[in-house]
């Protein structure tokens, strides 16, 4: 089905290119335009555009506006999205259930907003991310958090995204507010973080351990009702400052653990 799928999108990038005049990588608003201008085989490839629009949009905010013909290299019935572009607007694919993956080898930032509640999202793929809007990737179903170059990520980014059991962000430079609350990993490490915001990692039921090497700062909340937690590591020149309750109910507030 996704061969089949590809092979059909590429028919009508050519043909809407060939007779229109313009690029395949047009707005899913002008490929409609395009269709209603040409009376000729792109006329009966309607039904595809519809197809997809209704597919890949979903309930998206905004209709998709910005989602470019490009950046639908495949879209298999299994929810399958691959972005070919350098960014993703805005809530450009929000509360769409039907996505279970995304690929985006290219994508450096995401608005806010742009995944937001597409709960049925298992896997995500983005190597070369480096910004992450607000509430972005909220709510998603996936299990594995691997940013490799993400610098800068927005405030409940990852919010509710309890079934992840394994984060890499080794460039991160601060967790902002209830960005990665309630996620299920055994241990973490932030090695280029500088701050962890309000109620930012907060109950993290099964952490133990947590090393912060550049800390300098944990603010209200940051790792409250983390019940495992018993060793944090901070190494930073600068004296870490501990805002109210940061370490509410864990072994290290109740004397068992250490930092």
């Amino acid at each position: 089905m996704a061969n089949e799928l590809i092979q059909q999108l590429d028919n009508l990038a050519n043909s809407i290119n060939a007779q229109s005049g313009k690029t395949a990588g047009m707005t899913i608003e002008e490929m409609n335009t395009a269709v209603e201008e040409n009376n000729s085989e792109i006329e009966t490839q309607t039904d595809l555009i519809v197809q997809i629009q209704a597919a890949l949009i979903g309930k998206a905010a905004g209709g998709g506006s910005g989602i470019t013909f490009d950046d639908i290299a495949t879209l298999a019935l299994k929810g399958e999205v691959y972005l070919t572009s350098t960014t993703v607007q805005a809530y450009a694919l929000a509360n769409n259930d039907g996505i279970t993956s995304i690929y985006a080898p290219n994508v450096t930032s995401i608005g806010n907003y742009a995944f937001y509640s597409s709960n049925g999202v298992k896997t995500i793929y983005f190597p070369s991310l480096k910004t992450v809007g607000q509430n972005c990737l909220s709510n998603l179903a996936i299990t594995t958090l691997d940013l490799p170059e993400c610098t800068t990520i927005g405030a409940s980014s990852f919010n509710a995204c309890a079934s992840i059991t394994s984060i890499n962000l080794p460039k991160v430079t601060a967790i902002p507010n209830s960005c990665l609350a309630s996620v299920l990993i055994a241990r973490l490490e932030l090695p280029e973080c500088t701050s962890i915001g309000n109620s930012s990692l907060s109950g993290l039921k099964n952490c133990t351990y947590v090393d912060l090497p550049k800390c300098t700062s944990l603010v209200n909340y940051a790792l409250r009702n983390s019940g495992k937690l018993a060793t944090l590591i901070l190494r930073s020149e600068t004296m870490c400052t501990l805002s109210n309750y940061a370490l509410n109910s864990t072994p290290i507030w109740n004397g068992t653990g250490y930092v």
